[in-house]
């Protein structure tokens, strides 16, 4: 039930977020590379906003994206695109996002970064490196919390090692124990998909303490980094405001900014079914921010 704000203005931001996700896209790069940008767009900034809120992770958003994007992006980007098409994109990218911008805004990972070192530049090193192996581990681990976990803090240490020689100059061992502990004790692990559908474990050091020593016993003299994924450099809530454009892409204003095409929201009304199912959606959001009662 949302408590700290009148569940209709909630709405009305929403539906700015959505109104300016196609802001500063460029579409020259192609209309699949468009829906990566407005999701980005638009879930850095439903997720920085509403990162505490439970009804968060209870909406379809990839109904309310889908009908979203075909109202905002310019005539004729998505003419040619079948709609089975279109929805594997949406989809996709819809998950991709929503658990990207968890991590950036929704965990303990400024916070904890921060504590574990002063050094800016060190913060900026051991983000990057969680980073890219978090996307490693999305691309390739996403079968169990535990192959995720494991090849994202496996993934971290390498990267760490490749830049910077022996991670223990970065990152102690038991510095990146209580980094793994307190990332996914505030959520960090993925909550759609398989991992998502396993049973709640309240304590995940029991497998994190031994990965992690698993992780520095590595033979790290032949290894060499792979190419940077392009790094976060979002910040969460109370960091301040440097954007948030997790594949460098050009994002909104808020996000990055960009050079862009998009026309903003509005469209020439082509997909009302969308927008009446959007709506559905709002309307299923009011009920779950006002505890089951009442519509918008």
């Amino acid at each position: 039930m949302e408590t700290q704000t009148d569940p209709q203005e909630v709405v009305k931001k929403i539906y700015k977020y959505l109104q300016t996700g196609a802001k500063n896209i460029e579409f020259e790069s192609g209309w699949e590379q468009g829906v990566n940008e407005y999701c980005d767009n638009f879930f850095g900034k439903m997720i920085n906003g509403f990162s505490d809120r439970d009804w968060v992770c209870q909406v379809d958003w990839t109904t309310v994206v889908m009908a979203a994007i075909r109202e905002s992006f310019p005539r004729g980007v998505l003419s040619w695109v079948d709609d089975a098409s279109f929805a594997n994109a949406v989809g996709i990218s819809a998950e991709r996002a929503f658990e990207e911008a968890r991590y950036w805004y929704g965990t303990s990972l400024w916070e904890v970064v921060n504590d574990i070192t002063d050094s800016k530049a060190t913060q900026k090193r051991i983000r990057t490196a969680l980073d890219d192996a978090r996307k490693e581990a999305w691309d390739n681990a996403r079968h169990s919390g535990e192959d995720y976990l494991r090849t994202w803090i496996s993934g971290t240490i390498r990267n760490l090692s490749g830049n910077f020689g022996s991670p223990d100059e970065v990152l102690p061992m038991e510095k990146a124990a209580q980094l793994f502990v307190s990332l996914v004790g505030s959520g960090a692990l993925p909550i759609i998909g398989d991992i998502g559908q396993e049973p709640q474990r309240d304590d995940w050091s029991p497998f994190i303490l031994p990965t992690i020593q698993e992780a520095y016993a590595q033979d790290f003299t032949n290894f060499t980094k792979p190419k940077s994924f392009g790094g976060g450099k979002g910040k969460g809530k109370g960091h301040g405001n440097q954007g948030y454009s997790p594949y460098g892409g050009n994002g909104s204003d808020m996000m990055g900014g960009g050079k862009g095409k998009g026309k903003g929201f509005g469209g020439d009304g082509s997909d009302m079914m969308g927008m009446m199912e959007m709506f559905s959606q709002f309307n299923q959001m009011m009920g779950m921010m006002n505890g089951g009662k009442g519509e918008w």
